[in-house]
């Protein structure tokens, strides 16, 4: 196993281990994780495998599709601006709109582990 392929290694079985998980658990894997490197005195790839981490989750999350829940019908032209926004911010084609009747006002943006709240009930929360 060579030196420049052990980082990438490292990152990919770190992205396996926590996918699924919850933020907690994943927490507590990588906590356990860096033990192990430095008990294997390989705590010095840190850096590298944190760098080839990210963009595994980069890579993911280009594929994902961007969810956006949105509280009222846009008009056509409206909607595809939005569209065309959201790719490019987000990097991605896979763009789905659809109307929550739970919202209020305003939108709710998923893509993977990244979320955007910008709802009323979401602004309100962050306001009280």
């Amino acid at each position: 196993m060579s030196r420049a392929t052990l980082p990438s290694k490292y990152a990919r079985a770190l992205f396996d281990l926590t996918k699924d998980l919850s933020r907690n658990q994943a927490e507590g894997v990588i906590a356990r994780f860096a033990t192990h490197l430095k008990t294997k005195g390989k705590l010095h790839l840190a850096g590298a495998i944190v760098k080839q981490f990210e963009r595994i989750i980069a890579e993911r999350e280009k594929r994902e599709q961007v969810t956006v829940a949105i509280a009222h019908e846009l008009s056509p032209r409206a909607r595809a601006e939005l569209i065309l926004v959201l790719q490019g911010y987000f990097k991605t084609e896979a763009v789905g709109l659809h109307v929550d009747p739970t919202l209020v006002g305003g939108a709710v943006i998923t893509q993977g582990y990244t979320r955007v709240d910008a709802s009323v009930a979401g602004m309100l929360s962050r306001i009280s």
